[in-house]
């Protein structure tokens, strides 16, 4: 398998590079599908089931198959790593804000007047409607009909870890460690039990939370006070409490994943500072300070890092500036907070 190479064009618009920055992610996954599949087949070599191919010469000991195991262990451990990374990843490709056009030309004059006439639901998945009820150009009377839109998606539940291989029966002696639950082999000589491995979290990880505003809106912020953003929506979540004051609060210590993102605009010229903090104090590497801010201009406040939180830390995002005026967050969301256990 060649390495990935990328266009000599450089001439490339945003969308294409978007588009290749998720074309290489692809190709991350697809290099890890291949690194899965050959573990399995050099565990499968060891022990002599590949269909038309012999197994080694001399045939595999307990201890060559208990390092096979332990090397296959660790390289799945990586590859699991390595996923999360390419997840947060294509979120963030996935949530880069679209770039706006130049104004269009003045389209030609309307009609003197324009009335409702009506205005029905449709079924959801049918084409929108729109009658003129009259039949005249000048005076147009409209009779509208709205689609109900669907259902809204359920949040996302975190990953299930996977189960590791389980070890053969060997030969009987001293009780060793208990090794982790896998997949169930073939029974072997009587021998000694295993070591005992450990048994890794439920669900895949250790912790999680993620809540974000749906709807945006307006709020006025007072000249040098900090605004904590408001985080109303809640989703599915593992050992972490979602307080009142829009936060995420881990139960244990360890390292941590906080992905963030927060879309708005500020209506007065002013100085801005965005940070995501540990109760009052700033995570490093997560502040975006923009000095002489231009009032109108939409702002994409957004990145991760990964940090050690320790017990009842309180993650979330906040705002200061220097001049009082209102903080307009965008909809549909622009304004999320994730945070994971990743030990």
């Amino acid at each position: 398998m060649s390495l990935p190479t990328l266009p000599e064009n450089t001439s490339l618009t945003r969308d294409d590079v978007i588009n290749q920055i998720i074309s290489s992610i692809a190709m991350e996954e697809l290099g890890l599908s291949h690194i899965i599949n050959s573990e399995g087949e050099k565990l499968q070599y060891a022990l002599g089931t590949i269909p038309g191919v012999s197994g080694p010469t001399e045939p595999a000991t307990i201890d060559d198959l208990l390092e096979l195991n332990k090397s296959i262990r660790d390289t799945l451990d990586s590859t699991m790593q390595n996923q999360l990374f390419l997840k947060a990843k294509l979120q963030s490709a996935l949530a880069a804000s679209v770039m706006q056009g130049p104004t269009g030309p003045t389209g030609p004059t309307g009609p003197a007047t324009i009335e409702i006439d009506e205005v029905t639901t449709l079924d959801p998945g049918s084409d929108a409607t729109v009658v003129n009820t009259t039949g005249d150009n000048q005076d147009v009377r409209l009779r509208f009909g709205i689609p109900r839109g669907d259902t809204g998606y359920t949040g996302y539940t975190g990953y299930t870890g996977y189960t590791g291989y389980t070890g053969y029966t060997g030969y009987t002696g001293y009780t060793g460690y208990t090794g982790y639950t896998g997949y169930t082999g073939y029974t072997g000589y009587t021998g000694y039990t295993g070591y005992t491995g450990y048994t890794g979290p439920e669900n895949g990880l250790y912790a999680f939370g993620s809540r974000s505003n749906e709807v945006g809106g307006d709020t006025t912020l007072t000249a040098n006070q900090t605004y904590v953003v408001p985080l109303p929506t809640e989703r599915a979540a593992k050992n972490v409490v979602y307080t009142t004051d829009n936060g995420i609060t881990v139960n244990t210590t360890g390292s941590y994943y906080i992905g963030y993102n927060l879309t708005s605009s500020f209506d007065t010229g002013t100085d801005l500072t965005y940070q995501v903090r540990s109760g009052t104090a700033l995570i490093p590497n997560t502040q975006l300070a923009l000095t002489g801010y231009t009032a109108g201009t939409v702002v994409n406040y957004s990145g991760n890092v990964i940090t050690v939180l320790q017990a009842n830390d309180e993650v979330n995002i906040a705002v200061t500036t220097t001049t009082a005026g209102d903080l307009t967050i965008q909809p549909n969301p622009n304004a999320t907070l994730t945070v994971f256990k990743l030990d």
